[in-house]
Protein backbone atom coordinates (compact mmCIF):
# COMPACT_ATOMS: atom_id res chain seq x y z
CA UNK A 1 0.00 0.00 0.00
CA UNK A 2 2.83 2.37 0.83
CA UNK A 3 4.42 1.72 -2.60
CA UNK A 4 1.14 2.52 -4.37
CA UNK A 5 0.76 5.72 -2.35
CA UNK A 6 4.36 6.75 -3.10
CA UNK A 7 3.77 6.07 -6.81
CA UNK A 8 0.61 8.19 -6.83
CA UNK A 9 2.36 11.07 -5.05
CA UNK A 10 5.31 10.90 -7.46
CA UNK A 11 3.15 10.71 -10.58
CA UNK A 12 0.92 13.45 -9.21
CA UNK A 13 3.91 15.73 -8.71
CA UNK A 14 5.24 15.03 -12.20
CA UNK A 15 1.84 15.63 -13.79
CA UNK A 16 1.23 18.82 -11.78
CA UNK A 17 4.62 20.28 -12.73
CA UNK A 18 4.19 19.26 -16.37
CA UNK A 19 0.73 20.80 -16.65
CA UNK A 20 1.84 23.87 -14.71
CA UNK A 21 4.49 24.39 -17.41
CA UNK A 22 1.82 24.43 -20.12
CA UNK A 23 -0.44 26.62 -17.98
CA UNK A 24 2.24 29.17 -17.15
CA UNK A 25 3.45 29.41 -20.75
CA UNK A 26 -0.12 29.85 -21.99
CA UNK A 27 -0.74 32.65 -19.49
CA UNK A 28 2.55 34.32 -20.50
CA UNK A 29 1.46 34.24 -24.14
CA UNK A 30 -1.98 35.69 -23.33
CA UNK A 31 -3.89 32.46 -24.03
CA UNK A 32 -7.03 31.92 -21.95
CA UNK A 33 -6.92 28.70 -19.94
CA UNK A 34 -10.36 27.18 -19.38
CA UNK A 35 -9.38 24.17 -17.26
CA UNK A 36 -6.31 22.91 -15.40
CA UNK A 37 -6.85 19.27 -14.45
CA UNK A 38 -4.70 16.87 -12.48
CA UNK A 39 -6.05 13.44 -13.41
CA UNK A 40 -8.82 12.26 -15.70
CA UNK A 41 -12.36 11.05 -15.18
CA UNK A 42 -14.87 12.23 -12.58
CA UNK A 43 -14.17 15.46 -10.75
CA UNK A 44 -13.24 14.97 -7.10
CA UNK A 45 -12.53 18.56 -6.17
CA UNK A 46 -12.32 21.88 -7.95
CA UNK A 47 -12.10 25.61 -7.70
CA UNK A 48 -12.77 28.31 -10.29
CA UNK A 49 -10.62 31.43 -10.26
CA UNK A 50 -12.85 34.53 -10.17
CA UNK A 51 -10.08 36.58 -11.81
CA UNK A 52 -9.21 34.38 -14.80
CA UNK A 53 -12.17 32.00 -14.97
CA UNK A 54 -9.84 28.99 -15.00
CA UNK A 55 -11.36 25.87 -13.49
CA UNK A 56 -8.75 24.02 -11.36
CA UNK A 57 -9.76 20.37 -11.00
CA UNK A 58 -8.53 17.26 -9.21
CA UNK A 59 -9.96 14.18 -10.96
CA UNK A 60 -10.37 10.53 -9.97
CA UNK A 61 -7.73 8.87 -12.19
CA UNK A 62 -4.36 10.46 -11.28
CA UNK A 63 -2.39 9.05 -14.22
CA UNK A 64 -2.17 12.23 -16.24
CA UNK A 65 -3.72 15.61 -16.62
CA UNK A 66 -4.41 18.37 -19.09
CA UNK A 67 -4.66 22.09 -19.63
CA UNK A 68 -7.64 23.03 -21.75
CA UNK A 69 -7.17 26.33 -23.54
CA UNK A 70 -9.56 28.50 -25.51
CA UNK A 71 -9.33 27.18 -29.07
CA UNK A 72 -11.41 28.07 -32.13
CA UNK A 73 -11.04 24.53 -33.49
CA UNK A 74 -13.20 23.20 -30.65
CA UNK A 75 -16.15 25.47 -31.32
CA UNK A 76 -17.10 29.08 -31.92
CA UNK A 77 -15.56 31.72 -29.68
CA UNK A 78 -16.55 35.29 -29.04
CA UNK A 79 -14.73 37.83 -31.18
CA UNK A 80 -13.69 39.69 -28.01
CA UNK A 81 -11.75 36.58 -26.91
CA UNK A 82 -10.31 35.64 -30.31
CA UNK A 83 -6.87 37.07 -29.48
CA UNK A 84 -6.73 34.76 -26.41
CA UNK A 85 -7.32 31.57 -28.42
CA UNK A 86 -4.50 29.04 -28.74
CA UNK A 87 -5.07 28.49 -32.46
CA UNK A 88 -4.73 32.23 -33.16
CA UNK A 89 -1.19 32.41 -31.70
CA UNK A 90 1.96 32.44 -33.80
CA UNK A 91 3.84 29.18 -34.40
CA UNK A 92 6.57 30.37 -32.03
CA UNK A 93 4.10 30.95 -29.17
CA UNK A 94 2.25 27.67 -29.75
CA UNK A 95 5.57 25.80 -29.80
CA UNK A 96 6.62 27.49 -26.55
CA UNK A 97 3.34 26.49 -24.86
CA UNK A 98 3.63 22.88 -26.03
CA UNK A 99 7.32 22.59 -25.03
CA UNK A 100 6.85 24.23 -21.62
CA UNK A 101 5.42 21.06 -20.02
CA UNK A 102 8.43 18.81 -20.72
CA UNK A 103 10.76 21.71 -19.97
CA UNK A 104 9.14 22.14 -16.53
CA UNK A 105 9.72 18.42 -15.84
CA UNK A 106 13.34 18.75 -16.92
CA UNK A 107 13.85 21.70 -14.59
CA UNK A 108 12.19 19.73 -11.77
CA UNK A 109 14.56 16.80 -12.36
CA UNK A 110 17.62 19.09 -12.37
CA UNK A 111 16.41 20.83 -9.21
CA UNK A 112 15.69 17.61 -7.31
CA UNK A 113 18.96 16.00 -8.43
CA UNK A 114 20.87 19.10 -7.33
CA UNK A 115 19.08 19.19 -4.00
CA UNK A 116 19.86 15.54 -3.30
CA UNK A 117 23.52 15.98 -4.22
CA UNK A 118 23.90 19.17 -2.16
CA UNK A 119 22.81 17.35 0.96
CA UNK A 120 25.73 16.34 3.12
CA UNK A 121 26.20 12.60 3.35
CA UNK A 122 28.34 10.92 5.96
CA UNK A 123 30.81 8.64 4.21
CA UNK A 124 32.78 5.89 5.86
CA UNK A 125 36.39 6.70 6.67
CA UNK A 126 38.97 4.36 5.12
CA UNK A 127 39.58 2.22 8.22
CA UNK A 128 40.46 -1.37 7.42
CA UNK A 129 38.68 -4.31 9.04
CA UNK A 130 40.43 -7.36 10.44
CA UNK A 131 41.70 -9.28 7.41
CA UNK A 132 40.61 -12.79 6.49
CA UNK A 133 43.13 -15.45 7.51
CA UNK A 134 45.77 -16.17 4.83
CA UNK A 135 44.51 -13.31 2.63
CA UNK A 136 46.79 -10.89 0.78
CA UNK A 137 45.90 -8.26 3.37
CA UNK A 138 47.04 -10.46 6.25
CA UNK A 139 50.21 -11.45 4.38
CA UNK A 140 50.86 -7.73 3.82
CA UNK A 141 50.87 -7.15 7.55
CA UNK A 142 47.41 -5.72 8.16
CA UNK A 143 45.88 -6.43 11.55
CA UNK A 144 42.72 -4.33 11.30
CA UNK A 145 41.90 -0.82 12.45
CA UNK A 146 44.48 0.87 10.24
CA UNK A 147 43.35 4.13 8.67
CA UNK A 148 44.39 4.51 5.03
CA UNK A 149 45.94 7.92 4.48
CA UNK A 150 47.32 7.77 0.94
CA UNK A 151 47.27 5.39 -2.04
CA UNK A 152 48.85 5.19 -5.47
CA UNK A 153 50.25 2.90 -8.13
CA UNK A 154 53.76 4.31 -7.67
CA UNK A 155 55.46 4.61 -4.31
CA UNK A 156 56.65 8.16 -5.03
CA UNK A 157 53.24 9.60 -5.99
CA UNK A 158 50.74 8.67 -3.31
CA UNK A 159 47.42 10.54 -3.25
CA UNK A 160 45.57 11.39 -0.02
CA UNK A 161 42.11 9.87 0.37
CA UNK A 162 39.26 10.69 2.75
CA UNK A 163 36.64 7.96 2.30
CA UNK A 164 36.41 4.19 2.08
CA UNK A 165 34.73 4.58 -1.33
CA UNK A 166 37.89 6.23 -2.68
CA UNK A 167 39.99 3.38 -1.32
CA UNK A 168 37.63 0.81 -2.86
CA UNK A 169 37.92 2.60 -6.22
CA UNK A 170 41.73 2.47 -6.03
CA UNK A 171 41.64 -1.24 -5.14
CA UNK A 172 39.32 -2.04 -8.03
CA UNK A 173 41.28 0.03 -10.56
CA UNK A 174 44.63 -1.45 -9.55
CA UNK A 175 43.20 -4.96 -9.67
CA UNK A 176 41.67 -4.50 -13.13
CA UNK A 177 44.85 -2.87 -14.47
CA UNK A 178 47.01 -5.58 -12.81
CA UNK A 179 49.09 -2.94 -11.05
CA UNK A 180 50.70 -2.82 -7.63
CA UNK A 181 48.82 -0.55 -5.22
CA UNK A 182 50.86 1.20 -2.54
CA UNK A 183 48.97 2.10 0.63
CA UNK A 184 50.15 4.43 3.41
CA UNK A 185 48.53 3.76 6.77
CA UNK A 186 48.28 5.84 9.91
CA UNK A 187 51.66 4.43 10.92
CA UNK A 188 54.24 6.92 9.54
CA UNK A 189 56.40 5.72 6.67
CA UNK A 190 54.70 2.36 6.21
CA UNK A 191 53.94 1.58 2.56
CA UNK A 192 52.61 -1.87 1.73
CA UNK A 193 52.36 -3.04 -1.88
CA UNK A 194 49.24 -5.02 -2.75
CA UNK A 195 49.55 -7.38 -5.70
CA UNK A 196 46.73 -8.95 -7.63
CA UNK A 197 46.68 -12.70 -7.08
Amino acid sequence: MQTVLAFLVAIGLLVAVHEWGHFYAARLCGVKVLKFSIGFGPRLWGWTSPRTGTDFVLSAVPLGGYVKMLDGREGPIAESEASQAFDRQSLRRRSFIVAAGPLANLLLAVGLFSLVNWQSVTLATPVLPTPVASSLAEKGGWVGGERVLEVGVTQDALIPIQTFEEFRWWLTTASLDRKVLYVKFNEPGRNVPLRRG
